[in-house]
């Protein structure tokens, strides 16, 4: 019987909601893709999982089926930055820590996978990131710590490959 019932102001929030939709995931789909390719221009390749990016694992199955992208994508933690990352997630202002994906409200969810079911998979924390409707430069503010961190020496991730840092 769950959902059965569903009262007129329920209704009426669902309907307004989806006037505005298509706006919401557009802006969150472009500056995800813009923070993603700044990140990506900073860390170690390999580390931002973003499948509108030409380096991500599937970006052929993406290009060939959709054409744009959600305001959701990660970045693999190296496992000499983790445990600095606590830390940096508290101090975030504007993002919160969730993983209710495509809402208004950005949200940051570190998270581990413990299997793997393709070679794509990573080890060690990746964390999940989704742009709701805040205003860029703050989270981008929010953001830029974690990305110095990543950043900031050679990478060694948790399944053993290297990775030389890139020169900024």
């Amino acid at each position: 019987m769950i959902g059965l019932g569903v009262s007129p102001d329920d209704c009426e929030l669902a309907l307004r909601g989806m006037e505005t939709m298509g706006v919401r995931l557009a802006h969150s789909g472009r500056v995800a893709i813009e923070f993603a390719k700044r990140i990506e221009s900073r860390v170690a390749p390999g580390l931002v999982l973003h499948p509108a990016l030409p380096a991500a694992p599937g970006h052929d199955v993406w290009k060939r089926d959709f054409a744009g992208a959600s305001g959701v994508f990660s970045v693999v933690i190296p496992a000499n930055a983790e445990e600095a990352l606590p830390d940096l997630l508290t101090a975030a202002k504007t993002f919160s820590i969730g993983a209710s994906w495509g809402g208004t409200h950005s949200l940051l969810a570190p998270m581990t996978i413990s299997r793997a079911a393709d070679e794509n998979a990573h080890a060690g924390t990746i964390l999940r990131i989704s742009i709701g409707l805040e205003d860029e430069d703050d989270l981008w503010a929010d953001l830029e710590p974690i990305v110095d961190l990543v950043a900031s020496e050679p990478t060694i991730a948790k399944t053993g490959c290297t990775y030389p840092a890139q020169q900024q």
